[in-house]
């Protein structure tokens, strides 16, 4: 019995749960396809292969100036960071993410904003990406978020910390300025300081970043 053309497609699709890694480059080459895979590509068990060419699909569709479902590509990224479950994603494939991150988050609406901050989260930067954030910290509370939640010590990190804090600068931030500074500096210096704000930063350094719940900003 000939199967419906409707089943067919549903079974060619299906196909990439079990083909994603070998066949990504030819199913899914440019954003149309990602998007037309949104659901199977957000159901996928992390997968870097797949989290790194969809990535330059995004990013080559950008650099093209081309237009596409942006929110619904990012959110696929997104899905495959967080199937990562903490496992340390290459840095090839963050380098690409940043690169995105960087196009998008200042012109951004919030939803977008958001997704594009999960695909960074403890994620590790370097130098120039780091410097990139503190120059425009200014510009966007979700680079705030990022510099404020650095998951690894770094010393550009905790100067920046050091000026705001000098400065006065993201008050309604303290506890986690102190937390960057404290490691480096000691308790001693912020005696003075509100003493509820100081034992949240103390709770911040004792705590692991990636399993503590204060870390509930993006």
């Amino acid at each position: 019995m000939k199967r419906p053309a409707d089943d067919i497609l549903l079974f060619q699709r299906a196909l990439i749960f079990f083909e994603a890694d070998a066949d990504i480059c030819r199913r899914v080459p440019d954003t149309r396809a990602m998007w037309e895979l949104r659901h199977e590509l957000k159901r996928l068990s992390y997968r870097p292969a797949v989290l790194f060419h969809s990535a330059e699909v995004v990013r080559t569709a950008i650099a093209g100036k081309r237009r596409f479902r942006v929110l619904d590509c990012v959110k696929i990224l997104r899905a495959q960071v967080v199937a990562s479950q903490g496992r340390k994603v290459p840095a090839r494939v963050v380098r690409v993410l940043f690169s995105i991150y960087r196009e998008l988050v200042l012109a951004s609406q919030p939803e977008l904003q958001w997704a594009l901050s999960r695909t960074l989260r403890d994620q590790r930067l370097t130098g120039e990406e780091i410097g990139w954030l503190i120059e425009h910290w200014r510009e966007s509370e979700h680079l705030v978020n990022r510099l404020l939640r650095y998951p690894h010590p770094h010393p550009a990190v905790v100067t920046w910390a050091k000026q705001c804090y000098a400065a006065g600068l993201l008050a309604d931030r303290k506890s986690e300025l102190l937390a960057l500074i404290i490691p480096e500096s000691g308790v001693a210096p912020f005696s003075k300081d509100d003493p509820v704000v100081l034992a949240w930063a103390l709770v911040r350094v004792a705590m692991p970043m990636e399993r503590s719940w204060l870390n509930w900003r993006t």
